[in-house]
């Protein structure tokens, strides 16, 4: 995982050697980032005295080691770059305009050219009639003709 990643965590009834899990960071000598979550495998320990944990990049163990109860959750899937789009859109002035930008879209949208929707009093056109073929059976309010 990188900077700006998402992850999408469950939460799952035991975790064990390998998995990639996030906590929230307690705090800790010379640590800062108390309350945040943090995703980091575990390499070590057990649920119950704690999990030794180290994330992928570093060569250190963390100086945190949740038990199974403090840990949120496994790592699903990952959407990656995510997290920079999500933080443009949470400024206000970006979301307004957002919003203002599908709004205008939704009003200028002509409903006869976006819908597929068929009154059923229509008489099929020449296309539909080639189409179909002549004789064919057409769909008139929720029967057959």
């Amino acid at each position: 995982m990188h900077t700006d990643d998402v992850a999408v965590m469950y939460e799952r009834g035991s975790y064990g050697h390998g998995d990639v899990v996030a906590f929230r960071a307690s705090a800790a000598p010379g640590q800062s980032g108390q309350g945040a979550y943090v995703i980091h495998r575990i390499v070590g320990g057990t649920g119950e005295d704690g999990f030794v944990m180290r994330g992928d990049n570093n060569d250190w163990d963390d100086p945190w080691t949740p038990t199974s109860d403090e840990i949120a959750g496994e790592r699903l899937f990952v959407v990656p770059g995510i997290g920079s789009a999500m933080r443009w859109v949470a400024q206000p002035m970006h979301l307004a305009a957002l919003v203002g930008a599908m709004t205008v879209a939704l009003l200028v949208a002509d409903p006869k050219t976006s819908s597929s929707r068929i009154s059923g009093d229509e008489e099929p056109t020449e296309a539909t009639r080639h189409v179909l073929g002549e004789g064919s059976a057409t769909i008139e309010g929720g029967g057959v003709r």
